[in-house]
């Protein structure tokens, strides 16, 4: 009989032991899964504190690097209109000495042109002269050969004329011979006739 409740006594202690032991792990299960859950809290925390301080770090380095190429920019820009102005002036430099170079070649070639062309028209005129001297010589013997014989034509129509008018002055004279010698012949036939 004590046996059986010694056994069951202990039987109790036992299951109860077993049943705090069994608590305290539960126990120290849910507190270390506690802590493990606290702690990745913390490591979440802090690495999102450390992401956002690199946010933070990588937005200050994109404002200075902006910052930085917005200078460089301002400062190309300004390099690059100043270099643009040096090369507008240095084209404009070289545009007035080309103007001013063409002017000059444009002078000098107009007085070597006027040159030629006067040597080129006083040539023109002295040969001009000397064609027109020569065409006026030329055109006098012709008008010399045509008026000789012009006077030659004109001679021998005279001739012609004058052996015609004689030709018919004999002829008349002859006529009026022959009439006055018919007369005459009649006017003795006629004398001749009455003293008979």
């Amino acid at each position: 009989m004590f046996k059986e409740v010694l056994t069951n006594h202990s039987y109790d202690m036992l299951s109860s032991m077993l049943k705090k032991c069994l608590f305290l792990c539960l126990l120290m299960f849910v507190y270390t899964i506690n802590i493990q859950a606290q702690e990745k809290d913390k490591n979440e925390d802090k690495k999102q504190t450390e992401y956002k301080e690199r946010g933070k770090t990588l937005d200050t380095q994109l404002e200075t690097i902006d910052a930085v190429e917005n200078e460089i920019e301002d400062e190309d820009l300004e390099e690059s209109e100043v270099e643009l102005k040096e090369a507008q002036d240095a084209l404009k430099e070289d545009a007035e000495d080309s103007k001013i170079d063409m002017e000059e070649s444009i002078e000098g070639e107009t007085e070597q042109l006027q040159e030629n062309l006067d040597e080129e028209a006083q040539e023109q005129i002295e040969e001009s002269v000397e064609d027109v001297g020569e065409q006026i010589e030329e055109s006098s013997e012709d008008l010399g050969d045509q008026i000789d014989e012009s006077t030659e034509n004109v001679s021998d129509q005279i001739d012609e004329t004058i052996d015609e008018v004689d030709d018919q002055i004999d002829e008349s004279i002859e006529d009026v011979q022959e009439s006055l010698d018919n007369d005459s012949d009649e006017d003795v036939k006629e004398h001749n006739d009455k003293g008979m």
